[in-house]
């Protein structure tokens, strides 16, 4: 009888524990609430970015010795700063001021809710893609983001996760959210293409053309908003876009700026290299510095540092016998890496209107001394800086010409007449090729489809 009393009140407690944990609610980590008294637009950029992250749809500001009109004429013009700041781009703002009293009401689109139409029709790479495979077990987890000395912060969204990757987080996803479908899908890239014996430049190399091989500018957005006068409603519209969204990378392989530079974003600080997104202005050591102009890219350190690192301008399209930028109904895409990591004299200034601290102002073409190709069973890179390479390159590209092709590589200036030279032989071997060339600073894309 003792026996049997014994085992009941075993079960009583098991059963009452279980209940117990049961009814434990789950522990939310969540960003640290900001200050509403604010004294500068910085302050104000703060308020506006945690309501983005939870989708806070109103907040009201005290404005405490804050001279905005030393910035610009009226509030409406200081908001509009504050919109083009914020790191959750798709927040739609509306703000009236009385007094020092600021009131902002946030509309937010339904994300990722459009697939976009646009066909991936990439022409094979001579040499680029060599990206190794299964280089981690499975079960590998020590990513940056993983690092129990970190702050934790809890992702629901897509947005919190290169969010959180970003500002230093650990990443704590919540089950069943899409944060932690698409978390664990970063998860399984980074096992797949990179190690803990590569270099700083190694793994971002694997990164950036894991992003530029497996997805593709996706066009048809535009005409989700052709005929959309209401600019708050084209905007809103804008970022029902799926292709603005990792889910858009991972999902479909169509991607916008906005999204290539929050895939990028998020994979680098996964394994440690610092990346931030740049949208419009951002926020810089207190203060605004302008840096693009309605586009979207990464500022990323690589071995102490920077470059601004653009996966969107590593597509560009094949149109007959010309490569040009836009849209194009042959459809045919080439990759080219003078955005990998480019140096604060890029060639746009219209895209690059950074005004960023400690960028490296030289090229050093790092992209094109780190990849090779393979001629004679001898390894040779694409930074081309002598006659002897030059012709070797060409040889070897040759051998693989079946079908359309290009093929990429740095080439020093003092060669041009080289490089014209074997150009214009070639294009009496092969009659039946388009062959047509491009030049980026020292970068040259030749480019071989059938006619």
């Amino acid at each position: 009888m003792k026996k049997t009393f014994m085992i009941f009140l075993l079960l009583l407690l098991l059963s009452l524990t279980l209940l117990s944990c049961d009814k434990k609610e789950k522990i939310i980590y969540k960003l640290d609430e900001p200050s509403y008294e604010c004294s500068n637009i910085y302050d104000i950029c703060n308020v506006v970015d945690y309501c983005a992250f939870y989708e806070i749809t109103n907040a009201t500001v005290y404005l405490v010795n804050y001279d905005y009109y030393s910035k610009s004429n009226c509030i409406d013009d200081e908001i509009w700063h504050i919109y083009q700041t914020i790191e959750h781009n798709g927040t739609w703002i509306n703000a009236t001021l009385e007094e020092n009293t600021l009131k902002m009401n946030f509309e937010y689109p339904k994300r990722a809710s459009v697939k976009g139409t646009t066909i991936n029709y990439s022409l094979r790479d001579f040499g680029m893609r060599q990206i190794s495979s299964n280089l981690r077990s499975s079960s590998y987890n020590s990513f940056a983001t993983e690092d129990i000395s970190r702050k934790p912060l809890t992702c629901v969204t897509t947005d919190n996760l290169w969010y959180a990757a970003e500002h230093g987080y650990r990443i704590i996803c919540e089950n069943g959210s899409k944060a932690h479908t698409y978390y664990n899908k970063c998860k399984d890239v980074l096992r797949s293409i990179c190690n803990d014996s590569m270099t700083e430049l190694e793994k971002y190399a694997n990164i950036y053309d894991y992003i530029l091989y497996n997805s593709t500018y996706d066009f048809s957005n535009s005409k989700l908003i052709e005929n959309i006068n209401d600019e708050k409603e084209s905007e809103l519209t804008w970022y029902t876009h799926k292709a603005s969204t990792i889910e858009g990378f991972f999902d479909d392989g169509l991607v916008l700026c906005d999204g290539f530079s929050k895939v990028l974003c998020l994979l680098s600080n996964m394994e440690g290299i610092k990346s931030e997104r740049v949208t419009m202005l951002k926020k810089t050591d207190n203060s605004l510095k302008y840096d693009a102009s309605g586009h979207a890219y990464c500022y990323t350190m690589i071995d102490g540092i920077y470059y601004l690192s653009d996966v969107t301008w590593g597509l560009k399209k094949a149109n007959g016998n010309k490569i040009i930028n836009g849209i194009n109904y042959d459809n045919k895409m080439y990759h080219n890496h003078r955005y990998f990591l480019a140096n604060i004299n890029a060639e746009d200034p219209y895209i690059y209107k950074h005004n960023r601290v400690n960028v490296s102002n030289q090229d050093n073409y790092l992209y094109y001394k780190l990849k090779k190709f393979e001629y004679n069973n001898e390894n040779y890179d694409f930074y081309i800086d002598s006659s002897e390479k030059l012709t070797i390159l060409f040889e070897a590209l040759l051998l693989e010409l079946e079908g359309e092709i290009s093929c990429e590589f740095y080439l020093d200036s003092s060669l041009f007449d080289d490089f014209m030279s074997i150009i214009n032989e070639i294009k009496l071997r092969y009659q039946n090729y388009q062959i047509s060339t491009s030049k980026l600073d020292n970068i040259y894309i030749i480019v071989f489809t059938k006619k």
